[in-house]
């Protein structure tokens, strides 16, 4: 068989259009994902700042409560189990790619809450949530900078 001039030339030439055609889908299939992300990644974090904005609004009222009264203790715990696990769903969440710096922020400032959830969820079990640890735990920083993070992704 004889070999026609030029033909590995052509191969060459159909490989480089097909490896093009192939990163532009997958280009495109990246840009399509950053869409989704930014589709239902914003409404989860709002959602979550509606959940963080009324957590904020009763854990002064059901910390005090909590320390008196065993009932009220039993549901501070869970509100405070409760939000610790949104925080940990949030911070899971994949962000489009234009919020990214500021989900980093946003997991910053949830890993300071935690850790303030984390100390009253100690001092409950070791029966140490008395009104002087309520009185020098506050949670309300690390949540204003949630906050003011959240603002900024809507804005």
């Amino acid at each position: 068989m004889e070999k026609i001039k030029g033909g590995n030339k052509m191969k060459k030439i159909i490989i480089g259009v097909m490896m093009s055609a192939i990163f532009l889908v997958l280009g495109a299939c990246g840009a399509n994902n950053d869409v989704k992300n930014a589709a239902t990644y914003l409404p989860k974090v709002v959602k979550y700042a509606a959940k963080l904005t009324l957590f904020s609004n009763q854990v002064p009222l059901i910390a005090q409560q909590a320390v008196i009264d065993p009932n009220a203790r039993i549901e501070f715990e869970e509100k405070l189990k409760e939000m610790k696990s949104e925080i940990q769903t949030v911070n899971a969440l994949t962000p489009p790619s234009q919020l990214q710096e500021l989900h980093t922020q946003l997991v910053a400032a949830n890993k300071l809450l935690e850790a303030g959830i984390d100390q009253y969820l100690a001092a409950i079990k070791d029966g140490k949530l008395n009104q002087e640890f309520v009185d020098n735990l506050s949670i309300t920083q690390p949540i204003d900078q949630i906050t003011n993070v959240i603002n900024q992704m809507q804005n």
